[in-house]
């Protein structure tokens, strides 16, 4: 998958949400989510078996009612699959609030990782999600899990998690 493909992806979700009535604010969302969840699968997957044979990446985007659901699953190493974990079990505990805080603050601080990574966009989606991430890892082969995130929007924001209270 290359920029060019997952640019047409996050387009075609968003041409698909237009014609499904959504509204502008959540064709917004969703296509950043997209464009941000796309992003990582090709920025952070585990290195390919051989060259010129990568691993590829799924995306899936289910439109149910008011809500729109996106998953894009990818193959990571073992301890990217332990720090993915931490990290969204973590967000997904807290406030909305405390989440907000925590973005505005890695924005504030400008930290950039050596990947050139600001470790901005899982924040971000649990930001303007309206349900705690799901996530789930697989074994796949040797040191490398098979990494599932999902992402839920809705017109009419759930409020019962923590982490969607306003």
């Amino acid at each position: 998958m290359d920029h060019n493909l997952m640019q047409s992806l996050a387009d075609s979700c968003q041409r698909e949400l237009e014609a499904a009535g959504f509204s502008t604010r959540l064709q917004r969302r969703v296509f950043h989510a997209c464009v941000e969840l796309l992003n990582n699968a090709l920025q952070h997957a585990a290195m390919p078996v051989a060259p010129g044979r990568p691993y590829g990446v799924q995306f899936l985007m289910l439109l149910d009612g008011p809500k729109a659901q996106l998953y894009v699953g990818n193959v990571v190493t073992n301890v990217q699959a332990t720090a993915l974990q931490r990290r969204i079990d973590m967000l997904n505990g807290l406030p909305k609030d405390s989440v907000q805080s925590i973005f505005l603050n890695q924005l504030s601080d400008g930290m950039v990782s050596e990947t050139g990574n600001a470790g901005l966009g899982l924040i971000d989606m649990v930001r303007k999600a309206d349900a705690p991430l799901g996530y789930d890892f697989s074994p796949f082969e040797g040191d490398l899990m098979y990494y599932e995130v999902s992402v839920v929007f809705s017109e009419a924001p759930a409020k019962s998690h923590p982490c969607c209270a306003s």
